[in-house]
């Protein structure tokens, strides 16, 4: 997911490319149906390296740490409540033109 984000281009791109993935994540969908408890683990895990890894990746496109948290928590909600790639480019343009910089 994070190779995907890196190449995505701009940072609109960046973080419509990680929503798409998160929203339409077979796996998290499943895991919001049977295994509830261990996707709230899995969200709350914010020193695991898979979390820092994407946290640097749209730090990496933002260049803000403001910008990064507020992209980090717009994602992890989506985690939750998928958007569809509609949403995805038009949130993720929004944070981007009116919010991160």
């Amino acid at each position: 997911m994070v190779e995907l984000a890196n190449r995505a281009g701009t940072p609109a791109d960046t973080l419509e490319r990680l929503s798409i993935e998160i929203s339409t994540d077979n796996a998290l969908a499943a895991m919001r149906i049977y295994d509830q408890d261990l996707l709230v683990l899995v969200m709350t895990a914010v020193q695991d390296l898979r979390y820092l890894d994407l946290a640097r990746c749209i730090f990496a496109a933002t260049k803000s740490e403001a910008g990064t948290g507020l992209a980090m928590r717009w994602l992890l909600g989506q985690v939750a409540q998928p958007i569809s790639a509609t949403q995805s480019r038009q949130q993720a343009q929004l944070l981007v033109e009116r919010t991160l910089f």
